[in-house]
């Protein structure tokens, strides 16, 4: 069996995961990772969600910024009685 995320062989004794896809409770497909493998997998999206949110904080700057500066005018007001 090969680990799906580094195409490395595992030994069949070592430390890995088994992912077992069901389909209408019948077994379709199944892969395998190393558990060292499966653990910098998950910290990619810890990373991500780091750098979303950074990005978030600077659009938000941008956009107070340009607001501010009058260079994107402002949106009228509408409301609805």
């Amino acid at each position: 069996m090969k680990c799906f995320l580094c195409k490395n062989e595992i030994e069949p004794k070592g430390n890995y995961f088994k992912f077992i896809e069901l389909d209408n409770e019948k077994e379709k497909h199944t892969d395998y990772a190393h558990r060292i493998c499966w653990d910098k997998f998950k910290q990619t999206f810890n990373k991500a969600d780091s750098s979303l949110s950074t990005a978030n904080k600077l659009l938000k700057g941008m956009e107070t910024y340009l607001n501010n500066n009058g260079i994107i005018p402002k949106e009228d007001e509408v409301i609805i009685i």
